[in-house]
């Protein structure tokens, strides 16, 4: 849902050698001052892609589209000493959430508290909560070869306060990767030659980062 004030204006946009460009005109768009999305949480802005008359599709007339969905923005990595993980790190089916080593963890929360402007919260085990979350950094897992996202729906919780805190806990001896940040998510493993994949079932067509 978006409140607020609604224009009409023509949009015209290049492509990034600025050669090719379309415009649309006399388009229905709105400057809204209160964004809230399905689950009641604020959002920096929505976009209609349903079937009543002030969605974009509508407007355009389309008869069919689709949508994926990509990461943006700067990444930042989190330098961790090897000795870390000297205790190992193990992918878990038997453990609910991932635990971090103690100085992981730390380096973890305080690398997204850093990145996001609300104030966090702990409460009771989670340490790291917000009252409502939009465009916050995305965690990435660097293993051998492989860079492995988590969604939104793999990292983050609702608490029985409401809050939505980060589904991963801190470990004083083996780190672990645990079921709720491999939920919609095919586990390979490749015995012959020791590989590990992880991959999303319904992945992005041209997005092999998960593979």
């Amino acid at each position: 849902m978006s409140t607020r004030f609604i224009a009409e204006e023509s949009f015209t946009f290049e492509a990034n050698d600025f050669i090719e460009r379309t415009t649309l005109e006399n388009i229905d768009f709105g400057c809204g001052t209160r964004n809230i999305d399905g689950s009641g949480l604020g959002v920096p802005g929505i976009i209609g892609l349903g079937n009543d008359r002030v969605s974009v599709i509508r407007q355009l007339n389309y008869p069919y589209f689709s949508y994926c969905i990509t990461v943006g923005g700067e990444d930042e990595e989190v330098n961790l000493p090897k000795e870390f993980f000297d205790y190992g790190f193990v992918i878990d089916s038997g453990s609910i959430y991932t635990a971090l080593y103690n100085g992981a963890f730390d380096a973890l929360i305080e690398k997204v508290k850093s990145m996001y402007d609300d104030e966090a919260e702990k409460f009771g085990n989670y340490e790291l909560c917000y009252e409502e979350i939009s465009d916050v950094p995305e965690i990435v897992f660097k293993f051998k070869d492989l860079d492995f996202r988590l969604r939104d729906q793999n990292t983050w919780l609702r608490a029985p306060n409401g809050f939505l805190c980060l589904a991963m806990f801190r470990a004083n001896e083996t780190s672990i990767f645990g079921m709720h940040q491999q939920r919609g998510v095919n586990v390979g493993f490749d015995l012959r030659y020791e590989k590990l994949s992880l991959k999303y079932a319904n992945s992005c067509p041209d997005d092999d980062q998960e593979d």
